[in-house]
């Protein structure tokens, strides 16, 4: 899969998450003078082209015969995907035919006839985890006929406008239309702009090479080109009962026994034998290639195994395809061009790399958002950086944390050195009733940790302007970077090496230099410095990647993505695979009840507020303190709002 040669939409960056670019062969290419579908190559004639080759008779088409198919919008089974693009484009051709002639078909290009390149490309989709069986092949095939020549002419027009609703179903597809951004919860303002039928026609067809037009929408980077080999691979390699689950309950450590480790010494390739005791230890030699295996997986290599390396380790063929295949899709999801200078964080990765002039200039480990606050995957600019930041605390935390635990006690903030902050002034903590402050109430009150050792944001935070309040930024908290799961965060990115990153955006700045930013540090006051130039940052959701060796790595599926985009994939057009190699499709994975339970409480949430904001009258005043003189404050009931009141 190459990798992503990132334009910005998401941009999957094309070295991005390759650290080293795979070269693979062109799986387009095919030999000259190539026979497709028995038509010899002698037979064929120039179709649709401003000129004919020499000695082919033109034929003309009737205007009526494609205008009508195009107002009946369908043939057979199929209805054209976009018949107002099918429309403009035949209209801009004087309802000409494209690709087929009268006489026989097959424009040619230097090496092979037009009609039949696209058909191959068609019917070689599943190569980029595409159903070749979207493509209408069924009915061009039928229409042109077995090995018969020469095909009715009756049936040109309406062979030309299948294929040419093929071509626009196929770019359509490989450029990340299949599936609309809301049908995942995701916003669509981060992929690529779609393209529109006409244009794909238009490009297509002005094209000298069909073939290589046609290759040239899908992603061109290193990562999607060695998927594609990946994807290939797994389609030969047959499903075997050898595939054996490492199944024990607990931690599995070097050096320890159980029942489990029979099975763990076959999946990792050992002498497995129920009757030899000492197969059932975890011992050093089995340790060792344990510890490998989850170095190549991105995993961290201690040779203990639990749930995390185990599910890697469990994972089936069907499992690596259906994996290969979300990916493959999310990176057609992605503009395609790569800007100079670019910052890539990969949330399954759990790391961040920085990239200048196409290469790594350095990457780092970082911590992303738990299951239930997860990172949300966009795209922005860094325009800065805050040196010895202050945290105001998300409304999430403040909801779900610290309002709980001030109900319980109202010394929580004070204790750890943050200030609560209404209308501009601060609030004694201790002489509010937590008990009855509403989230709206929440919304009106700011909770504010000045800079020090104990700021949760250390001592660098990145300017990135962005709708989820997600950001990069230092931490104090860090031996959880030595965790192999470092999905912990309540979903902004805390970094290893924070200052290593805010030295990368900041290095454009005229007299800018580690000297000056160590000053700025040591001062201990909040200081916000704009670049001059400012740095593309692509936070983005990708479960395979390149490992430090130049191999692809499985990661960890740590939101269940994966899952919910390929079931959403095969709802639309089931599973492509190629039925030539003899192989069967994949199994589809079912949805975790997690998903579902996160959604109902999602729902849940949103009953909640709807029903707090029918219940309030005076909408003006949910989520702000209404203030009435006095030092001390009580609570009060008004119009069905808990609110606070200042007696000043």
């Amino acid at each position: 899969m190459r990798l992503w040669y990132v334009r910005i939409g998401f941009v999957m960056v094309s070295v991005l998450l390759l650290g080293t670019a795979i070269p693979a062969a062109d799986v387009y290419a095919q030999a000259a003078g190539a026979v497709a579908n028995g038509v010899p190559e002698e037979l064929s004639l120039e179709v649709g082209s401003e000129a004919a080759p020499e000695g082919a008779v033109e034929q003309p088409v009737e205007m009526n015969e494609i205008a009508k198919i195009l107002e009946e919008g369908r043939f057979n089974d199929v209805s054209f995907k976009d018949v107002e693009a099918l429309k403009t484009f035949y209209e801009e051709r004087k309802y000409k035919t494209a690709w087929v002639n009268n006489s026989l078909f097959a424009q040619l290009t230097p090496s092979q006839k037009q009609t039949e390149a696209i058909i191959k490309v068609l019917e070689e989709a599943w190569k980029h985890g595409l159903n070749p069986s979207s493509y209408n092949i069924a009915a061009i095939k039928e229409l042109l006929g077995s090995n018969t020549l020469p095909f009715s002419k009756s049936n040109a027009p309406i062979l030309d406008v299948l294929i040419s609703d093929s071509l626009v179903r196929y770019v359509q597809d490989i450029t990340g239309m299949r599936v609309a951004a809301k049908d995942l919860s995701l916003s669509s303002r981060y992929w690529r702009e779609p393209m529109e039928g006409v244009s794909i026609l238009r490009q297509v067809k002005s094209a000298g090479d069909v073939v290589s037009a046609l290759a040239s929408f899908s992603p061109q980077g290193a990562l999607y080109r060695a998927m594609q080999l990946e994807l290939e691979r797994l389609y030969r390699t047959p499903v075997t009962a050898e595939e054996t689950l490492v199944k024990f309950s607990g931690i599995l450590r070097p050096g320890s026994s159980k029942e489990g480790v029979l099975a763990l010494r076959k999946r990792m390739g050992f002498e497995a034998d129920s009757t030899v005791s000492a197969h059932f230890v975890y011992d050093d030699a089995l340790a060792q290639s344990v510890m490998a295996f989850q170095r190549a997986h991105g995993l961290k290599p201690d040779g203990i195994i639990g749930n995390q390396t185990l599910s890697v380790m469990n994972k089936t063929r069907d499992d690596r395809i259906n994996q290969v295949l979300v990916n493959m899709e999310r990176l057609r999801w992605l503009d395609q061009e790569k800007p100079d200078r670019y910052v890539v964080v990969n949330v399954p990765a759990a790391r961040l790399w920085a990239i200048e002039e196409g290469k790594i200039a350095f990457d780092m480990k970082v911590i992303v958002g738990r299951y239930k606050r997860q990172t949300n995957i966009f795209n922005t600019e860094i325009t800065g950086v805050r040196f010895n930041p202050t945290w105001t605390v998300p409304p999430t935390i403040k909801e779900e944390d610290f309002l709980p635990e001030l109900q319980n006690d109202p010394m929580y903030l004070a204790n750890r050195g943050i200030e609560v902050m209404h209308s501009g002034g601060t609030v004694d903590p201790t002489m509010v009733d937590w008990t009855a402050v509403s989230y709206n109430d929440l919304h009106g009150i700011q909770m504010v940790q000045q800079p020090g050792r104990s700021n949760p944001l250390g001592r660098v935070r990145v300017l990135m302007s962005n709708p989820y309040n997600i950001y990069l930024h230092d931490t104090n908290k860090r031996s959880y970077f030595d965790r192999s799961n470092r999905a912990l965060s309540s979903g902004c990115v805390r970094m290893e090496d924070a200052e290593k990153l805010a030295f990368f955006v900041m290095k454009n700045n005229e007299g800018w230099s580690e000297d000056k930013m160590n000053r700025i540090l040591v001062s201990g006051k909040k200081t916000d410095i704009f670049a001059d130039v400012t740095v593309p940052v692509y936070l983005l959701y990708q479960t395979i990647w390149f490992g430090d060796n130049g191999q692809l790595v499985y990661g960890h599926d740590i939101y269940d993505r994966d899952i919910v985009l390929r079931r959403a994939l095969h709802d639309i057009d089931g599973v492509g695979y190629p039925e030539v190699m003899s192989v069967s499709a994949p199994s589809i994975p079912k949805v975790p009840k997690r998903i579902y339970a996160a959604k109902r409480v999602v729902k849940a949430q949103k009953k909640k507020e709807k029903i707090q904001s029918e219940s309030a009258p005076n909408a003006a005043k949910r989520g702000s303190l209404v203030i009435s003189g006095g030092n001390k404050f009580k609570s009060k009931r008004k119009d069905g709002i808990d609110l606070l009141t200042f007696n000043e």
